[in-house]
C-alpha cells in the first residue's frame, strides 16, 4: 500500500469520526504499518500488586477491518496467556 492510500483513508475515516488518532490502537497501527506489520495488542500497566493486562486486541482489528487491510491474528504464548497475543499485517498491505 502507498503511503498516500493509507494516509487519504485513515484521514476520512478520522473526520468521519469513525477512528481516534489519540488511541493506543491507532497509534499501534500507524507504527505497524511502517516498521514490519508484527502489533502487540496486549500491554501490561500498573506497578506492584496493582498490574493489569490491557488488551486492545478487538479495537486494533476493528480499525484494520475498517481500513480494509488484511491481517492475522495469533498467539505465541506457551500456556495460551493474553500477553502472547500478536497481529500481523500482511506484507502486501505494509508502506512501502
Amino acid at each position: 500500500m502507498k503511503t498516500t492510500t493509507f494516509e487519504n483513508r485513515i484521514n476520512a475515516l478520522v473526520s468521519e469520526k469513525r477512528i481516534n488518532r489519540n488511541t493506543t490502537a491507532y497509534k499501534a497501527i500507524v507504527a505497524a504499518m511502517n516498521n514490519n506489520g508484527l502489533i502487540r495488542p496486549v500491554e501490561c500497566t500498573g506497578h506492584g500488586r496493582y498490574i493489569k493486562n490491557v488488551d486492545h486486541s478487538s479495537t486494533i482489528t476493528m480499525y484494520l477491518n475498517i481500513l480494509g487491510i488484511k491481517f492475522e491474528t495469533g498467539n505465541d504464548a506457551p500456556r495460551g496467556g493474553a500477553t502472547g497475543n500478536w497481529i500481523q499485517i500482511n506484507k502486501r498491505q505494509l508502506i512501502k
